[in-house]
């Protein structure tokens, strides 16, 4: 027990929330965070920031793994994605936007990134030595034979008797024209 607390009662701060609410927290929860709640109105003014959030987060973590620095706070982030004008388009189809890098390098901060589309983000993707190497080590697996292709091909889904006809001609004439 700590001097002046009462039996049975827990050891903790007094904290200010944004929000302006106090609200009292144990000593070990006061250092996670500085917000009456998880859904605070401060850190969630609207009903779909949880949502943003989360995407925010997802963002952020896949950065962590690839080993980029993600200096944006949530509400950087989201400032960028709503002056933009294309919040609500974010996604991962290629028509969709997404966040990107000047030439995928640097950190993730306000002034190295922009707004653009999936497909422009792949297609400006720079190969370097070490990606170009990456890519082979993860692609170095056992080749599969022709013969093994075609049974492949026949056994993988029921053929009809023509098509499977079909198939053999093509891989005959191919196996001719290879010598």
């Amino acid at each position: 027990m700590k001097p002046g607390q009462k039996k049975g009662e827990r050891w903790g701060v007094w904290i200010t929330c944004p929000c302006g609410k106090q609200f009292y927290r144990s000593q070990s929860l006061a250092q996670r965070g500085k917000f009456c709640s998880k859904v605070c109105k401060y850190k969630y003014p609207k009903k779909t920031r949880p949502a943003l959030y989360r995407a925010y987060r997802s963002q952020k973590d896949k950065a962590a793994v690839r080993g980029i620095n993600f200096l944006l706070s949530f509400e950087e982030w989201l400032d960028i994605w709503t002056r933009s004008g294309f919040l609500s388009e974010r996604g991962r189809l290629s028509e969709a936007y997404c966040m990107a890098r000047f030439g995928d390098v640097g950190p993730y901060s306000r002034d190295n990134v922009k707004i653009i589309k999936t497909k422009e983000n792949c297609s400006e993707r720079i190969a370097s030595d070490k990606t170009i190497e990456r890519m082979r080590l993860a692609h170095t697996g056992r080749k599969h034979t022709e013969e093994t292709k075609i049974k492949m091909r026949l056994h993988g889904r029921p053929h009809s008797e023509e098509t499977k006809q079909k198939l053999r001609d093509i891989w005959e004439r191919r196996r001719a024209a290879n010598g």
